[in-house]
Parts: structure tokens; C-alpha cells; sequence
């Protein structure tokens, strides 16, 4: 049985040859056979792939098989189908010229046939030309691909990735054996959780940052751009690419830290006593949509009394803006207080996550004031949920001190007849209690499994290093190395101090204020620069919205909404700024001189 083989040489070495048609032997484990044929970076996808898979079993098998199914297959499927071309595209891309197809029925037959003709072709089997549609990149995209795999590949040539990777692994493994916990769920989560993923975020973004910087600013420096920019590209594509490798970069170094992160955790959890274990997959191992009422009008009731109140305010001279802020924290204040003994519903509209009749497990996570000074002590509250004035209800009783957020196991609870789940906290203490409007009660409920909302809150992260990514970029654009780390540095340190910010747009003032006037001491610069800090502060806030980490440390969902809302605002709005900004100074920079510039 014969079939075709495409036929390479690199100037006088050995002759290759590659068989078309499927690649079967993928089938199995297509990351193994790439490894074997060193495709790797192919081999790095196709094994996240398989892990992929792996993690998501648990959370989807008997619940989407077609899913999970679908899953499997489709890294197979590719490798099958495009493994052949994968091989022949290495080969070309390694210096290898194409000489033309041979009809074989092996490998080493068809290198002996081209060998026996001193590698001459025969006519029949003229070079090919494959049809755009199936070559990937498409011809549109092969110059910024071009690009953004130099990129890769010279991040792996300085062996950044290696030693990357084995920072990042060691961080991984080491902190937690140092560090230990106090053997509870939650203890146990901040070390695995809060702190490796936090410290590979750190990490990460500052490796951005620098590989960002040095990737632009360097091959300028050292004249090698504009190698590149004789070629007909235009630096828009360029900049681009850059940003296209170091974001696949990115992409590998998190996925191995996340999935190492992982499996340690799945591993440790196994040392675990049994009932943290359950508190461990009730509280953390898990998504957790959350539920709140919907405030209360505030300003539409200070309305009302302002109007009731008018004639009464005017004949007394009273300055309308004060009393408008004295009625709102006294409304306000009624709403929040909780004296000894009294209780405060909440009536939420589950219809949208359980059946009327049915049960749910959920918690209640409380967080109150105390308006008493002196030493902190504990409060009782009791906790009941469940339609009012049946059997079906279900009571906690809790000790807890004040300041601090608390969550609640109420165990299943049963929605009322039109669909609401109530509960009631009341305070058993005596002294009174602030339940804030904010961030006072909130009920916690299971939207679905922890792998999948691991690997969203992950996709979050890596929209941050995106932005990062172009930052470091756009500084590189017109600065040589060390002033653009240095600028790009400061950007990410002023955007995670937000403190000075947040209070000169609270004082309304940058200089002070004059204690004998009561008047800013610059009025002229505080009417540019206040509103200049408030726009910074609400764009950082913006971004800063979104905390992956913290949400699926503490077993809250990522939802697929919050990762559309990250690639929208973070890498589309605030990236593409930067981006702009880059590409636009790039290709106006006169790269002759860019040796002199500072």
C-alpha cells in the first residue's frame, strides 16, 4: 500500500519526509506525539487540554457527558487532521526547503527514492501549493503569527520560560510546606489558595511588565528592529505580535502555576480531617452565586421629607443641601439599627435558581456594627430561615464579634409557595446592632462546580496581565528600557495605591485646605488636577472590580459575564488605550535614532 509524503531538505543535510493524510497515530494522546515529534509548544496546549478535561470530570460527568465528550475530542480531532501539516509547517519554519511529494509505502522508501535521485523530483509531483482556507495562520495573520512566535521563541532561547516555570513551581510547593495552616477549611484555603495564586499574580505581572519593556525597547536598542521593519510589515502588526507572545506566554507560565496550584490542593485536601474536608468542598470548593435586597430608596424617601417639610425648612432659614444629608444618614440609620430582640426580614426572589416547595442549601453571611465603645466581645444573633409560621424552618444560633464578616451553614431551606426564600436575623444580645444597608446580609447559594470556576477566574487574571502586557508596550513605543520599566512600574504601582487618590477626591483638595478660611490653598490646581484624580480613580476601580482570587478563594462564582465584562473594559477598553497609544508612537518613531534617546 503506497501514499504520498512531502519531501524536505535543509541544504545538504538528511532528507525528511511526512506523510498527508491523517495523522492516526495522534489519536491516543495527541500532547504525547507531539512531544515525540517536538511540536512543544502544540504539546503544552494539547496536554492543557487533556488536563483540562481531567479537572472538569468530576463537575460535569453524568451531567454533561456531551460536554465533556465534546471536550475530549476536539484536541483529538486537530491533531488528527492537522498533525501532518503541523510537522510539515516545523519543518519550514526550522530552515527546511519543500522539495516536492513522493509516492511511497513508507517513510524510509520514499527518503530512498528521493536519495537514489540525487533529490530531483519527479515532474509529476510539482511543490503544492495549499489552499489558503486550510493553512493556519490565514495570509492575513501570518505576519503578526510571524512575530508573536519570535517572540516566544526567544523567550525560551534566554531560557526566561524555564526558569519562570520553575520559580513559579517552586513558589507553588514550597510556600505552603513553610507556611502552615491552623487546620481548618479556611486557614487551609488562604495558604493553598489566597497566597500561591496571589504571589504567581504578583510575579507574573511584574514579569509582564519587564518582559513587555525589555521584548520592544531592546530590539530597538540593540538595532534589531529595524531588521524587522525593513520587511514589508507595518509596525501596527508588529507591536501587535509582540503582544499576541507575550500574552501565549502568559498563558503557559498561568496555566502551569494554576494547575499546579490545583493538584497540590486536590492532593493536600486528601490529609485533611473528614469534616474539614466537607467544610472544604461546602465552602470553598465550590461556586457561590450570592443574593442581596435591593436597597431602599434613600434619596426618594429624603425627598418625601424634604417636600412634607419645605414650608417649615424655609420659614426657619434652614440650608436645604445640610438638612438634605442630615434626613439621609437618619433614614438611613432607622434602616440599619438593630435593637436587642428585634428582628429584620429579608425576603429574597429565588424563582430564578429553585422550585416554590423545594430546598436549597445555602448561607447566610452577616456583618454588623457595633455602636457601643469600649473592649470588642462577642454578640448573639439567631438566624432563621424558611417560610414564616411552618415547621420548615431552620434555626442558628451564633456567637460572633462584631467588624467581621460571618458565614452561615442554614443547611437546605425550604422556598415559600411564591417563591421567596425568607430569613430573619434577630439580635439576641443587648446591646443594639448595625446591620449596614451595604454589605450587611447576603445569601449564598451553589451555581455549580469549582473546576470550571477556577479555570474562569484564571481567564480574569489573564485579561489583567493583558492590560499589563500593554502598558509595558506602549512605554517601549518611545522610551528606551530602563525609562520604560520605570514608567510602567509606576503605572502599576499607582493603580494598586489608590488611597492618596481615593482621599484628595474626598477631600476635594491636592494641597490642603486653609484651617483659618476653611478654603483650598490652590483653588486654580485643585480645579484641574481633583477632577483629572477622580477620572484615574473611577477607570483603576474599574479594573480593580474584578478579584478573581478572593472570589474563588472564598467560594464565590466567576461567572462567565464577569469573564465577557473583564475582556470588554480590561483588555478591549483600557488595554486598547495603551494599545492606541503604542502603536501610534511606534510607528512615528524614527528608529535610525533610537540609540540616542533616553
Amino acid at each position: 500500500m503506497t501514499r504520498v509524503f512531502q519531501i524536505f531538505r535543509e541544504r545538504s543535510g538528511p532528507y525528511r519526509a511526512i506523510p498527508t493524510g491523517p495523522a492516526w497515530t495522534a489519536l491516543p494522546a495527541p500532547w504525547l506525539w507531539a512531544f515525540a515529534n517536538r511540536l512543544w509548544w502544540r504539546a503544552l496546549l494539547l496536554l492543557g487540554a487533556d488536563a483540562l478535561v481531567a479537572a472538569l470530570v468530576p463537575s460535569l460527568l453524568g451531567v454533561q457527558t456531551v460536554a465533556l465528550a465534546l471536550i475530549l475530542l476536539i484536541p483529538r480531532c486537530l491533531a488528527v487532521t492537522r498533525g501532518h501539516g503541523w510537522l510539515a509547517a516545523d519543518f519550514e519554519d526550522r530552515g527546511h526547503s519543500y522539495l516536492g511529494d513522493i509516492l511511497a509505502a513508507s517513510r524510509s522508501d520514499a527518503i530512498a527514492q528521493v536519495a537514489r535521485r540525487d533529490g530531483v523530483i519527479p515532474a509529476e509531483r510539482r511543490p503544492r501549493v495549499a489552499p489558503s482556507l486550510f493553512r493556519w495562520p490565514p495570509a492575513s495573520l501570518q505576519q503578526i503569527w510571524a512575530v508573536a512566535m519570535l517572540t516566544v521563541r526567544a523567550a525560551f532561547r534566554y531560557r526566561l520560560v524555564v526558569v519562570l516555570i520553575a520559580l513559579l513551581l517552586g513558589t507553588v510547593v514550597v510556600l505552603p510546606n513553610i507556611i502552615k495552616h491552623d487546620e481548618t477549611a479556611q486557614g487551609f484555603t488562604q495558604i493553598l489558595l489566597t497566597y500561591t495564586l496571589g504571589i504567581t499574580t504578583a510575579l507574573l505581572s511584574l514579569v509582564t511588565l519587564w518582559l513587555a519593556c525589555g521584548t520592544l525597547a531592546r530590539d530597538v536598542d540593540e538595532c534589531q528592529m529595524q531588521m524587522v521593519a525593513t520587511k514589508p510589515i507595518p509596525r501596527w502588526q508588529i507591536w501587535l505580535g509582540k503582544w499576541i507572545g507575550i500574552m501565549a506566554l502568559n498563558t503557559l507560565l498561568l496555566g502551569v502555576a494554576a494547575t499546579a496550584v490545583f493538584l497540590l490542593m486536590q492532593w493536600r485536601a486528601t490529609q485533611l480531617p473528614p469534616h474539614v474536608q466537607e467544610a472544604l468542598r461546602n465552602n470553598v470548593l465550590t461556586a457561590r452565586a450570592s443574593m442581596s435586597e435591593k436597597p431602599p430608596d434613600i434619596e426618594g424617601a429624603v425627598d418625601r421629607v424634604i417636600r412634607d417639610r419645605l414650608p417649615e425648612l424655609q420659614s426657619r432659614g434652614i440650608n436645604l443641601r445640610e438638612f438634605r444629608v442630615h434626613a439621609r444618614e437618619m433614614l438611613k440609620a432607622q434602616d440599619q439599627l438593630l435593637p436587642p430582640e428585634y428582628a429584620r426580614q429579608f425576603r429574597l426572589n429565588v424563582r430564578g435558581v429553585a422550585r416554590p416547595g423545594t430546598a436549597i442549601p445555602v448561607f447566610v453571611r452577616v456583618n454588623f456594627h457595633t455602636p457601643v465603645l469600649g473592649p470588642r466581645r462577642p454578640y448573639e444573633l439567631e438566624i432563621v430561615a424558611g417560610p414564616p409560621e411552618t415547621a420548615q424552618r431552620r434555626h442558628a444560633f451564633r456567637s460572633l464579634a462584631a467588624e467581621t464578616a460571618h458565614e452561615i451553614d442554614m443547611g437546605p431551606v425550604v422556598v415559600d409557595p411564591n417563591g421567596f426564600l425568607v430569613v430573619d436575623v434577630i439580635n439576641r444580645s443587648d446591646t443594639p446592632l448595625i446591620l449596614p444597608i451595604e454589605d450587611g446580609f447576603e445569601l449564598l447559594y451553589r451555581e455549580g462546580g469549582f473546576e470550571l470556576n477556577y479555570i474562569r477566574a484564571m481567564l480574569v487574571t489573564l485579561c489583567g496581565l493583558g492590560l499589563l502586557a500593554a502598558i509595558g508596550l506602549a512605554a517601549a513605543s518611545f522610551l528606551s528600557f530602563p525609562v520604560a520599566a520605570f514608567l510602567a512600574t509606576t503605572v502599576l504601582i499607582v493603580g494598586l495605591s489608590t488611597g492618596t487618590l481615593r482621599t484628595v477626591v474626598e477631600d476635594r483638595t491636592v494641597l490642603g485646605m486653609d484651617h483659618h478660611t476653611n478654603q483650598p490653598l490652590f483653588p486654580v490646581v485643585d480645579a484641574l488636577m481633583v477632577p483629572a484624580f477622580k477620572l484615574l480613580l473611577d477607570g483603576i476601580n474599574l479594573v480593580r472590580q474584578f478579584a478573581p482570587i478572593d472570589a474563588v478563594s472564598s467560594g464565590r462564582s466567576v461567572t462567565w459575564t464577569d469573564v465577557a465584562k473583564a475582556v470588554g473594559l480590561v483588555v478591549i477598553l483600557f488595554g486598547g488605550v495603551f494599545a492606541a497609544i503604542g502603536m501610534i508612537t511606534f510607528t512615528r518613531r524614527e528608529l535610525a535614532t533610537a540609540q540616542s534617546n533616553v
